[in-house]
């Protein structure tokens, strides 16, 4: 034999099985239970949906309870409840390491990334100053490709000027007289010219000037009528 029909937790289905409580008569219960939350033998016999008269019976006969505490839960839900707490605990410390991890990963990452921007800028750097150095070479060198043209035609004029010279000098001196002089200066004024040159920005043109020729001796009938250079 089954226990009481508690009529403040039994379900539809229970309550349709009351003797004299069919399918209607439980529902109407159902929907006062809903309104006041709780029902008891007084709020029962007030319905005008039920007879007041078959509750006293179903009590005496121990068909119905009016039962407002909640039973004990039994030991096997008891140790279910235990374990579900134990389970959640777990993933609650497995999810928690596993935060750390990620945390501890992207700590990394972060690191990671700021050491390669560094070193990126730094490369841009470097790059930036190596072109800077090579386009300096290079206009610098054009500069110079620019200015050669005109140092050569000056250093030919200068070489030019002298070779005049020298046959000038002969023509005057063929015994070389003079000619040892000028060579040196002619020696030294190629040395300054090709010196400079060499330099970046220009030459500057010196003039030289020869040996002024010698003043012709002339002949007077009693001295000797050679030239003056053709006398040692």
């Amino acid at each position: 034999m089954s226990g009481p029909i508690n009529i403040n937790t039994a379900p539809l289905e229970q309550l349709k099985t009351i003797p004299n409580i069919g399918e209607k008569r439980a529902q109407a219960l159902i929907t006062l239970r809903e309104e006041r939350g709780t029902l008891s033998v007084e709020d029962v016999k007030m319905m005008s949906a039920i007879p007041n008269t078959i509750w006293d019976p179903l009590l005496n006969d121990g068909k119905i309870t009016f039962e407002t505490e909640l039973a004990e839960p039994e030991e096997s839900q008891i140790d279910e409840l235990k374990h579900e707490i134990r389970e959640y605990r777990r993933l609650y410390r497995a999810e928690q390491e596993q935060n750390k991890k990620l945390s501890i990963r992207l700590e990394e990452v972060e690191k990671g990334c700021d050491q390669k921007i560094k070193e990126f800028e730094s490369t841009c750097k470097d790059q930036i100053r190596e072109a800077q150095i090579d386009f300096e070479f290079k206009l610098e060198r054009e500069r110079s490709l620019r200015t050669a043209p005109r140092e050569r035609v000056l250093f030919e004029r200068e070489e030019g000027k002298g070779d005049k010279d020298f046959s000038f000098v002969d023509q005057l001196a063929p015994q070389g007289i003079y000619a040892r002089k000028f060579k040196n200066e002619h020696d030294d004024r190629t040395e300054v010219s090709q010196s400079r040159k060499n330099e970046e920005r220009g030459v500057c043109q010196r003039k030289y000037e020869g040996p002024s020729p010698p003043k012709m001796s002339t002949f007077d009938g009693k001295s000797d009528w050679r030239p003056f250079y053709t006398q040692f």
